[in-house]
């Protein structure tokens, strides 16, 4: 049976299964199996320790993840479950706005600052 949003669903199957392949990212992939499967509160209850304790590591780490996700998420058609409300607020625009302010010749810290940064 062939569902309308099937693509969006193979691509949180992928995209869970890279994240996978990094211990620091397990959280991160949990979130995407859990959606994938429908578990919508469980999900973002997981994404919310993931955001939590990401948020503790030094920026090199959370640079890291945004280097791997957000190239992933700007050519998704699932970006927004990618990079949901959550996800965006507590480390995606706070993140790319100190890698701009660290790192201002890097042409990719403009790319995200611009695209997720809210504007800042």
């Amino acid at each position: 049976m062939w569902f309308w949003r099937d693509s969006y669903f193979e691509e949180l199957r992928a995209v869970a299964s890279a994240a996978a392949e990094r211990t620091e990212w397990q959280a991160y992939a949990s979130y995407c199996t859990q959606l994938e499967k429908g578990l919508r509160k469980p999900a973002l209850v997981t994404l919310g320790g993931f955001v939590a304790d990401l948020c503790q590591q030094p920026f090199s780490q959370r640079r890291a993840f945004l280097a791997w996700l957000l190239p992933i998420a700007s050519e998704s058609k699932a970006s927004h479950m990618l990079v949901p409300h959550p996800l965006w607020l507590g480390l995606v625009r706070p993140s790319v706005v100190e890698w701009r302010e660290r790192e201002p010749a890097s042409l990719e810290a403009h790319r995200w600052c611009r695209k997720y940064g809210g504007g800042a």
